[in-house]
Formats: C-alpha cells, sequence, structure tokens
C-alpha cells in the first residue's frame, strides 16, 4: 500500500472500529470522501460507491480496511516477531515448577 494511503486509514481507523466492533458508524461526508478515494487508489474500483447509502459505506468499509489489516505492516507485530527473549532459560523464573502428583488407586 501507498504510505500516503496508510497514513488516512489510520487517522480515520477509529470509524472502522466503530463499526467493527458496535455495527454503526458516524463519519461525515468528507471523510466518506477521502477513504473512498484511498478505495479507489488502492483496489483500482472502476464503480463509484454511493457516499450516502449506509450499507454502501460500510461495505466500503470492509474492503479498504481488510485490504489494509492484510497488506499495511504492523509495527507492533513486526517488533514482536524480531525481538529477542529476555529470559535466561537456566534460570528459576523461566523453569516450571514440578510438582508431583501421587495417583490415587481405586481399590475396590
Amino acid at each position: 500500500m501507498d504510505p500516503k494511503n496508510i497514513a488516512v486509514l489510520e487517522e480515520h481507523i477509529r470509524h472502522w472500529h466503530m463499526i467493527k466492533f458496535t455495527g454503526s458508524f458516524n463519519m461525515n461526508y468528507e471523510v466518506k470522501k477521502v477513504i473512498h478515494n484511498v478505495w479507489k487508489e488502492e483496489l483500482k474500483a472502476t464503480y463509484n460507491e454511493n457516499l450516502w447509502c449506509g450499507n454502501c459505506v460500510v461495505n466500503m468499509m470492509k474492503v479498504i480496511y481488510g485490504h489494509y489489516e492484510r497488506t499495511a505492516p504492523n509495527p507492533i507485530l513486526e517488533s514482536v516477531l524480531t525481538s529477542t527473549t529476555l529470559i535466561n532459560e537456566n534460570s528459576k523464573d523461566f523453569q516450571a515448577k514440578k510438582q508431583s502428583r501421587k495417583s490415587k488407586s481405586n481399590k475396590g
């Protein structure tokens, strides 16, 4: 994805979270228009979504933010994948405590 488009989507990600987690949204026309432009540019859309249609806007948001989540670099995930552990494997903190379990025999 183009870094400029990533920045736009990250700026307005709260709208996507609102749709994703509550099923509702409240966006003004200008925000819809900006996200629509990113949608057209990134996905090479050959048709226009109706920005006055709530279902159309939700579908557009699902598509563009789905694309964003699959393709945009995630700095948190990248740092976790490239980091090394700070725990010494031989330390007491790392080793799990072994508990002896006495087996109970059912006689009878």
